[in-house]
Formats: structure tokens, sequence, C-alpha cells
């Protein structure tokens, strides 16, 4: 090949502090690609890759000659901090591969961007800023980030543009990593490009963050407004963050990239005191259970249309361990059947049920390791329904359409008049298929549970309008009531923990 040699590298964690660590195993589970495995797995038709490098490296591809240098990708499902040892092992690797692959031209970033350690709050600056001194402060660097990215001033001193998912649910990974392409190619032809940046003491729950509607939406569709009239404005990219990595760069950062720093300086103003104008909107208002368990009944007897529940606080796609059993004693107890809930995970008693005889009952046992954080064991009567190998294709629409996505050993339970749906690898219920693939028909559902705090409504757009989703408030790690948990290394005071948190406009 000819053209500029470009390497590729990436490592993709959202850290919660709350979580327990991530270890090495957790990033092989999913993701661990070296070398040539980066354009080998990104050729295949469905990938099981961070998708923005496949959209990269097809988009570099058809805008001209160039030669990929593939040094590492890596990713972990959302997870405590990384081990640090591994993270620094991790690194060490990642420089020996740069050094081996010779002149480099430019360095492409595939990042989540909330990545921290189990001893250091910014993993994302230790490898940016870590790559950026091997290779030298001329040779062009961008970076796609989640918009719950937390970057640090390290980070973004590292960089020389940063382009931030726009869609919550993230369904536009593959055109970020378009755009990154298109400004790696600029960058390489010696076009000047400022990324200008700010940060506010805002940090938004997690469900205040949707861009189909509501306020961060509001700004989205703002910053890219201010995108299309200044043609010299290449990049609008804002980014609210993850609360739960708890660390001391925390906020809704705005990043503006254009051939002008005073436009560029003038967007970055404008959009944060916008976003800090609107802050009350950004408060997260849930569902008690109780209330929860009353719609569900009103919905399983025709009172009112189906609903689908989400438990936000057990989310996998954050952090939690999605194993929770508040809201299905609830509906249990409340007299509620013919719920279906996903997935809960629990690899021991999905293990189990691949031995068992389809269509016979047995004693149950949910989280046999016992109590644990908000983990409650659960024994009860069960009737094996359905099980498989959990490998599958993600569906569209949907944040997983067109990857391939490997549950581990699944099985479907009927307990207590309601379908319950247990996995062996943690992952978020945003996709239909994960229930489906099982036999259920969820046109018939009256009511719907999963695990996931926002990203299941992209996928589960065909059977639920907005109107008929609840966000019920239940204990979690991924719990949207930020008061609930204590933070060490958040700035404070911050919106909306501290109702007196301030912020001016730079002049």
């Amino acid at each position: 090949m000819t053209g500029p040699r470009v390497a590729l590298l990436g490592l993709h964690l959202e850290a919660n502090a709350f979580a327990p660590p991530t270890e090495r195993g957790d990033f092989e589970a999913l993701c661990a690609l070296d070398g040539a495995e980066i354009l080998d797995e990104a050729r295949k038709p469905n990938p099981a890759m961070p998708m923005e490098m496949v959209g990269f490296i097809r988009e570099m591809t058809a805008a001209g000659p160039w030669t990929p240098v593939p040094i590492r990708l890596w990713a972990a499902e959302p997870g405590g901090p990384v081990v640090h040892e591994d993270m620094e092992a991790w690194l060490t690797e990642v420089v020996k591969r740069i050094r081996q692959a010779g002149l480099i031209d430019a360095v492409y970033i595939s990042a989540h961007g909330a990545l921290t350690t189990t001893h250091h709050p910014d993993g994302d600056g230790m490898v940016w800023s870590t790559v950026r001194g091997f290779v030298g402060s001329r040779t062009p660097m961008v970076a796609t980030v989640d918009l719950h990215a937390n970057l640090s001033d390290i980070a973004i001193g590292a960089i020389d543009a940063v382009i931030g998912y726009r869609t919550n649910p993230h369904v536009d990974q593959r055109e970020r990593g378009a755009d990154a392409a298109r400004l790696i190619r600029s960058l390489l032809q010696k076009v000047e490009l400022h990324m200008l940046t700010a940060r506010i003491p805002l940090v938004a729950p997690t469900v205040t963050l949707l861009t189909e509607h509501g306020p961060f939406a509001d700004l989205v569709r703002a910053g890219q407004e201010v995108q299309r009239q200044q043609r010299s404005i290449a990049n609008v990219t804002i980014l609210p963050g993850f609360a739960f990595s708890d660390t001391p760069h925390n906020g809704l950062r705005v990043c503006v990239t254009g051939h002008s720093p005073e436009t560029a300086r003038m967007a970055v103003r404008q959009l944060c005191r916008m976003a800090w104008e609107t802050r009350e909107k950004f408060q997260a208002h849930l569902t008690s259970l109780e209330t929860t368990v009353s719609y569900a009944k009103q919905a399983m007897e025709g009172r009112r249309p189906p609903v689908l529940i989400a438990d936000v606080a057990d989310n996998p796609g954050g952090g939690a361990r999605g194993n929770t059993v508040w809201v299905l004693q609830a509906l249990i107890q409340g007299g509620v059947t013919g719920a279906v809930l996903g997935l809960h995970i629990d690899p021991k008693l999905a293990e189990e049920c691949q031995q068992r005889t389809l269509g016979k009952r047995f004693l149950a046992t949910l989280n046999r390791q016992g109590n644990s954080g908000f983990t409650r064991r659960f024994q009860t009567e069960a009737k094996l329904l359905a099980h498989f190998d959990g490998k599958l294709t993600g569906s569209s629409p949907g944040i997983f359409a067109g990857r391939s996505i490997d549950l581990g050993p699944c099985a479907a339970l009927e307990i207590d008049g309601n379908i319950v749906v247990v996995a062996s690898h943690r992952k978020q219920c945003a996709d239909p298929a994960f229930l489906t693939s099982l036999g259920i028909d969820l046109t018939a559902a009256r009511v719907v549970v999963v695990k996931s705090r926002g990203h299941f409504r992209a996928g589960f757009s065909p059977y639920f309008t907005a109107e008929q989703i609840i966000e019920v408030d239940a204990p979690g790690l991924t719990s949207p009531m930020l008061s609930r948990f204590d933070f060490v290394r958040l700035p404070r005071p911050v919106f909306p923990l501290d109702t007196e948190a301030n912020w001016t406009a730079p002049m």
C-alpha cells in the first residue's frame, strides 16, 4: 500500500468507581485485538469491535490510498476501574508496537473516554499523552469518544481533535469514525485546525441525556446548527460525561474544532452558556417502584397500553452487575403475571439450565453466591422454557445492529407466571434479539422489564413508544439519583448535587 501510514489503536472502558475492578480477562472476553487482527475483524460483515473503528477504516479507504498500521484495540463492558498493573502492561505493549511499526504519519484513537484505573483517575490521559510523547508534537492525532466521556486537560492537550457521539442511544459510531478519518486527511494535508474547549460544573444524571428529546437533545441540535452556520467550524462535540467515574475532571465539556480560533472560542462560550442556563432541566425524575407495579398491573389487565419498564439502576451498560431482583420481587408480590424480564446476569444459573430438561420445573437459585451490595439471593420454583448458546447478531434499529454478540449460555425461565431471561455475560438488554432469540413474542407482551439505562430505546422502538416507557426508581449501582452515592473525586460544588454551584461565562 501507499499513502500516509496511520496508526490504529484504542482502549474502551466506561469506568464506574463503585463497581468491582475490571481485569484483563474482561477485555479478552469482549474485544482484545492486536495488530492485523484489527483489520481482519473490521472486514467481517458483523464485526465484534467498536464500530467507530470500522467507520474510520472504511472512510480512509474510500478517500484514497493509505497504509493502516494496526496497533492494539481492546474493549470491555462497562465496569469498575481497570487494574492499574494491567493498564500499564497494555500501554507498554502499545508503545512497543508503535516503536516496531516505524514511520507513523498520523494516529487514530478509538476510545470511550471515561477510563480510570485502580490507582489513577485519568486512564485516557495516560494513554493519549504517552502516545503523543512517542510520536511527537507534529504528528496528527484524532480521537473518537462516547458522549459520556470525562476528558481531562491532559487528555485534551495530547490530541488535535476530539469527536464525540451525537446520539443517545449511540447509533452513530460508524459516522463518527468516518468524521475522524476526514479530519485526519485534512491534518495530513496541513490544513490548520484548532480545538477550543471548556468545562462547566454540570454533572447530569444519565437519564437526562437522551438526544431524541430533552435538554441535552436541544444542546446537541444547537451545536450542530452552529457547525452548519459557521463554515470555519469542522466539528462540535458536547460531552456531558459519566458521573459514576468520580474523577476530578467530571463535568460537561464542549469541544469545538475549526480553522478560526476566535470563532471556535465563541461557539464554545455560546454552548456552555446554553447548557448552564438550562441546568435545572438536567434533574432525574423516576417512577417509584410501588407506582411502577401498579402501572404494570393495569397494563397486564388491559387497563392501559403495554409498558416497558427500564431498571436504570441496574444497567450493565454503566457498570452495574445486572443481577438485582428488586423489580422482579416487587412484580411478583404485586400479583403481576405475564411480564418478560431481561437480562438477569447469572452465569451459574444459566449453565445449570443448559443441563436441565426443557419444560421441567426445578428449584432455581438466583445469585447463589449470596448477598453483596445491591445483589440479593433469591430462591424460587421455576420452569425451564428455552435455552441457547447466546451467540447472535444485533438487530436494527439499535446500538448493537450488525454486531456479533456473545451473551454466553442463556435460558428463559417461568417464575410465578413471568418470564425471566438469564444470561452469562454481562450486557445491557438493549436489543430485542436478546429476548426473541429464546422464542419470546414481544408483540404479545404487556409488560417488559429491561436492565438498561437508555440504549434500549432504539432497539425496542418497534415495540414501545416513548410514552409507554417507565424509568423505575430501584436500588442499584447506576441509579440516576446521584445524591445516593459517596463521591470522592468529583469536583464540588457541582450541579445538580449542589444547587449553589455557579459558573460565569468568560469574557
